[in-house]
């Protein structure tokens, strides 16, 4: 592979020289007419130099994503990385492990849509996806149809739960997630998917339910049955903010009786 100014690439033995722009050049770059037509992309692996051939094909770093595009969808996956897809998880690590971002070429320009969705399905069959232990790919499709078309394996899905499990966002993303979320407007169907979804489920517990019904019917709660006066014989209670009160509830369920110190005073709890 012909490096240029470590940041042009051009993918060997598949005879069209394809230059393509890495997205830290791409700020204002204007394209050009040939934009509007569809293309194929391949991301390749720069931390595994090396003859990789498949098929008629042949490149010099190892691919792990195939895709189809039109216009700046070439760049796109290096600016949607909050996610804990392969494809995201390998390029995070590609830019942490050599501060650059993979290696990424136009396959081939100039094609309609559907001859872009043959072509990318054809490379995903012959290299191959990782997910099937047939290859490199991190793509979860035969391509073709998009993420839209994705049905994900159980296999998939069990690796995903793993990737998430343990995750610590920083402050930045989270404000980022509530940012991109702020202001959204669901659609009529979407609403009602999500009530469908939600039809039959238990959203209180029968415990809840009675505490609830208690409440309602005028009945005193199971907590407030008790009064709380100090070794004196001062009824304090009323002075206590709710925190407080929380705690000296929580410390007479714990130790499961009828007298305790609180902050050096004996306080004693009675029925009403």
């Amino acid at each position: 592979m012909k490096i240029l100014d470590n940041s042009l690439s051009l993918v060997t033995n598949i005879g069209v020289n394809n230059y393509c722009l890495p997205s830290h050049l791409f700020i204002g770059y204007k394209m050009n007419k040939s934009s509007d037509k569809f293309y194929v992309y391949i991301y390749l692996d720069p931390r595994k130099p090396g003859k990789y051939k498949y098929g008629e094909y042949e490149f010099d770093y190892e691919p792990f994503y195939v895709g189809k595009g039109l216009g700046k969808r070439i760049y796109r996956h290096l600016q949607l990385l909050d996610n804990f897809l392969p494809k995201s998880n390998k390029i995070k690590k590609i830019i942490k492990e050599t501060e650059n971002n993979p290696v990424i070429v136009k396959f081939k320009e100039n094609l309609t849509e559907i001859e872009s969705f043959d072509l990318e399905r054809v490379l995903i069959k012959i290299i191959g996806r990782k997910d099937l232990k047939l290859g490199p790919l991190t793509n979860l499709t035969y391509g073709g149809e998009g993420t839209s078309g994705w049905k994900p394996s159980k296999e998939t899905l069990l690796n995903m739960g793993k990737s998430h499990k343990g995750s610590i966002f920083s402050e930045n993303h989270i404000k980022n997630l509530s940012k991109s979320l702020s202001g959204r407007i669901f659609s009529k169907e979407h609403c009602d998917n999500i009530s469908l979804g939600k039809k039959g489920k238990k959203i209180f517990s029968d415990e809840a339910k009675k505490l609830m019904s208690l409440n309602r019917s005028g009945t005193k709660h199971p907590q407030n049955k008790y009064d709380y006066i100090l070794s004196n014989g001062l009824n304090f209670w009323k002075d206590l903010t709710h925190n407080q009160k929380q705690d000296i509830r929580g410390r007479f369920r714990k130790n499961k009786t009828t007298k305790i110190i609180y902050k050096g005073i004996t306080i004693t709890k009675i029925d009403k």
